[in-house]
């Protein structure tokens, strides 16, 4: 165990064995064969900037419990960021040369520290390239980078799999790619106190902000914060806060932010994941869920439609989804939202809603995977345009509306049914077309028959309360125990009304 210095073109006779005889940063890979188990090696943070053109290929560690650290220092060995510049041009933009990759760790590069560096423009800060275990990254800062952190093998049906892995308080300004992307069976991975902004650098391909991919599992992410990863061209704009793929498992996010981006928030295929206090705002799909999840104390905000063939929701499950959300919050006041898009399972327990008066609550298609309607508190609110970015406020539609609404309702309890193509109902109630009977109430509609009697009171009794939809303008017609109103009154100036 020993102690060795780095500066950024040497000092001495360059051996690293004192501050005066600082090594060079090529010779990184063997001062930490030289510190050992326990050692570490010193970066002089104050003699200049290192400018590296190639690469740091490191495949030396330390031992279980005892890791060689890499960290910035300055001349009396208090703790500065060393600062590290590539070869990215400082105002990348796509089409532009990625870069070179700066530590590229191999084979034996186990037990490793790296701590107060400031790493910029780069393609990746750092590259595992093979089957390595008990890696730390902290107190590190990068800027201008592809990516910041992936592993990726070198070798041709190798793999790259991480067993241990912390990245603790990081912050990445600027990337076109992905901050972090873990692959392979990449495991026992704790990601804190991360921040991540893509910072305009658009182009590149399917860009996403933490990606977890293979099999790996076992992750916990906490207190971090991506946003703006966005594209902006295609048919389909990509661009997610937090992303697993299919065969994932055991991931937990805990006070975490995804903001700004381009499709989903949370965009998540992998099973048993749980996201606690997490917060979605301003995405186009501020939860996109595919597998198991539960969430717990989340909350969704203002999503925002930015083009191409997307919606504007905050939940949206696959058919596969398997989705509990409890004691959660989702508000906001654009009138293009779809609150939810379900062809899922999902289970809502004591949630809360706030939207705009012209927005859908639920699409049609959500209806029949859907349940806890009854815990479910509503607050309808005036628009704020097609999305309500920035929204902090919102406004309740006024009482004259609700009042309207309730006059035009009729008594609880009237017998209701399908008659041909509109539901009729008596007791002071209306009769108005079915907005489409078939592809939105289809299976309904087949359960209780065509002409059944109380046809809107049997629905109530199966699925709480409800909304009939017309999914493409969004009008909606919330009903309870058999009777029914409009809250939306402006709907009656587009469709003709007949109350009887």
């Amino acid at each position: 165990m020993g102690s060795y210095f780095i500066s950024p073109t040497g000092a001495g006779d360059k051996s690293g064995k004192d501050i005066n005889n600082a090594a060079p940063i090529g010779s990184l890979n063997t001062l930490i064969g030289k510190a050992g188990a326990g050692g570490q090696v010193l970066m002089l943070a104050d003699r200049g900037d290192y400018n590296v053109s190639g690469i740091l290929g490191i495949t030396r560690g330390g031992a279980a419990g005892a890791p060689v650290t890499i960290r910035g220092v300055d001349s009396f060995g208090n703790a500065m960021d060393a600062h590290i510049v590539g070869t990215r041009p400082a105002d990348w933009k796509a089409g532009d040369a990625a870069g070179n990759e700066l530590f590229k760790l191999g084979t034996g590069a186990d037990h490793l520290a790296f701590e107060n560096l400031q790493i910029d423009n780069v393609q990746a800060a750092f590259r595992a390239t093979a089957d390595i275990s008990d890696l730390t990254i902290a107190h590190v800062d990068a800027n201008n980078v592809r990516r910041f952190f992936e592993d990726l093998a070198s070798a041709t049906g190798a793999t790259a799999t991480v067993k241990g892995l912390r990245i603790s308080d990081v912050a990445v300004q600027g990337f076109s790619r992905d901050a972090i992307r873990l692959q392979y069976d990449t495991s026992n991975v704790v990601i804190e106190d991360l921040h991540a902004d893509m910072g305009g650098q658009v182009g590149d391909d399917l860009p996403i902000g933490v990606h977890l991919d293979g099999t790996v599992h076992d992750v916990t992410i906490q207190r971090a914060t991506v946003e703006n990863v966005q594209s902006v061209s295609g048919g389909y704009l990509n661009g997610d806060g937090f992303a697993t793929e299919r065969g994932v498992y055991n991931v937990s996010f805990i006070d975490t932010v995804a903001r700004g981006n381009s499709d989903g928030g949370y965009d998540l295929k992998s099973e048993n994941t749980t996201l606690l206090r997490t917060l979605s705002e301003e995405n186009a799909r501020n939860y996109r869920l595919w597998g198991s999840s539960t969430l717990i104390d989340a909350v969704g905000r203002n999503p925002v439609y930015r083009g191409g063939s997307s919606e504007q929701n905050q939940l949206w499950l696959d058919s596969a989804a398997n989705v509990t959300v409890i004691d959660s919050v989702f508000e906001d006041a654009g009138t293009r939202t779809k609150v939810i898009s379900s062809e899922g399972r999902l289970v809502l327990d004591g949630v809360k809603i706030t939207h705009a008066e012209q927005a859908l609550l639920y699409t049609s298609s959500s209806l029949p995977g859907l349940s806890g309607l009854d815990t479910l508190s509503e607050t309808i609110v005036v628009g704020q345009g097609a999305s309500s970015s920035g929204a902090e406020t919102y406004v309740p539609v006024t009482t004259a509306a609700g009042s309207v609404a309730l006059m035009l309702a009729g008594n609880r309890g009237s017998d209701s049914s399908l008659v041909g193509n509109a539901i009729r109902s008596g007791n002071g109630g209306a009769a108005l077309p079915l907005f489409e009977p078939q592809s939105a109430f289809g299976p309904i509609t087949s359960t209780f028959g065509p002409d059944a009697t109380s046809y809107l009171g049997a629905l109530c009794a199966a699925y709480g309360q409800l909304s009939l939809n017309r999914v493409e303008d969004g009008i909606k017609m919330p009903m309870d125990a058999g009777a029914f109103y409009v809250r939306n009154v402006q709907a009656f100036a587009n469709y003709d009304w007949a109350f009887g």
